[in-house]
This record gives structure tokens, C-alpha cells and sequence, in this order.
């Protein structure tokens, strides 16, 4: 597959809960011939990959490791049982308190990641594998990310982080996730 290929035969799916950020990257890849599918919460993102629809057949994805559930529940807890099925999973040795940040951000209403079970689906299921990236607009290497970008990194998953979320207003930071989404093509 060619670069110019890929965006005009593709369905993309953007699942971003920032109005912002996602209407940057839909409108940065529909510019540029590719058919796009935006998601504002896991709900959404969910409808797109469990449809049999030709029109909504994604081919790739990019995710934001944390959404609401949907427009009424913000997923508290389905967002605490993926924090606590991640500590299950996590195969190196932690601290005590790694996974206070992102528990404390849950329950005080911050949005959960639920962007990791939209993955685990793309990932895991034969009839849904499709490539995908992670996105986020905070930095990969803060206490409240640490776990995620963890647990992206343990299942081989490909993440873009920004140092500054503003990045994630730029067409730059959409290309970066599209050339991180290509890479192993």
C-alpha cells in the first residue's frame, strides 16, 4: 500500500471525547480524501466497531486511552474495573501507589480509560483486528498516564502523546499519529 492509497480507500474511526481535538483530526483526514468516523465517547466508538454497515466498516483507528461512557454516564465504573484488570495484567513490578493518580482522576470524575477497551477489541477480536493507535493529549510520562502508556506498552500497542495538549489543535500532531498508525504497514 501506498501513503496516498491508504487515506482515500480507508474508513477511520477518531474516538476523541475533546470537541476540539477531534474535529481538528476529522477535518486534517477528510482533507485529505479519507473517509472518517468520529466517536465523542466509548458508546459511540463501540456502535462504529460492532457494525455490519459497509459505510462504517473501519479500517483503522486512532483512540484516546480516556473517555465517558456516553453523553449521560461518565463511565466510572466500567473505568474502575479496566484500572483494576490492568493492574492484573501488569507484568512489571510496581510501586505502591502506581495507580493512585488515575484512581483518584476516576473518582473525582475525570474522564476513565475506557479508550483501552475500545483497543482491546480492535486488538483482540479476529473480525475487528485493525491497526490503531493510542492518542492523548497529557503527557505520556505523568503519574496519571504512567499506568496507561504501561499498558499500551506491555500488549505492543502504538501510542502519541502530546507534552502540551494544545499539539493535538495542530494538522503536525494528526500526522504524527497517522504516520505512527502506518508504520508497520
Amino acid at each position: 500500500f501506498t501513503y496516498s492509497l491508504i487515506m482515500e480507500m480507508w474508513n477511520l474511526l477518531i474516538a476523541e471525547p475533546v470537541d476540539k481535538y477531534r474535529n481538528v483530526g476529522v477535518a486534517y483526514f477528510r482533507n485529505r480524501g479519507m473517509n472518517v468516523r468520529a466517536a465523542a465517547n466509548y458508546y459511540q466508538a463501540m456502535c462504529f466497531l460492532s457494525t455490519t454497515h459497509a459505510d462504517y466498516n473501519i479500517q483503522c483507528a486512532m483512540i484516546n486511552c480516556f473517555m465517558p461512557e456516553s453523553e449521560i454516564s461518565d463511565g466510572r465504573p466500567i473505568g474502575l474495573s479496566t484500572i483494576e484488570r490492568m493492574k492484573k495484567t501488569q507484568r512489571k513490578k510496581v510501586v505502591p501507589g502506581y495507580y493512585d493518580a488515575i484512581m483518584n482522576a476516576v473518582n473525582s470524575g475525570s474522564d476513565p480509560p475506557l479508550g483501552i477497551i475500545v483497543a482491546e477489541i480492535v486488538a483482540g477480536e479476529a473480525r475487528k483486528r485493525v491497526p490503531f493507535v493510542m492518542i492523548s493529549s497529557a503527557y505520556p510520562y505523568s503519574d496519571l498516564m504512567r499506568p496507561v502508556t504501561d499498558h499500551v506498552s506491555q500488549n505492543g500497542w502504538r501510542m502519541l502523546g502530546t507534552v502540551h495538549e494544545e499539539e493535538m489543535m495542530t494538522d503536525d500532531f494528526w500526522s504524527r499519529a497517522f504516520d505512527r498508525l502506518t508504520s508497520r504497514f
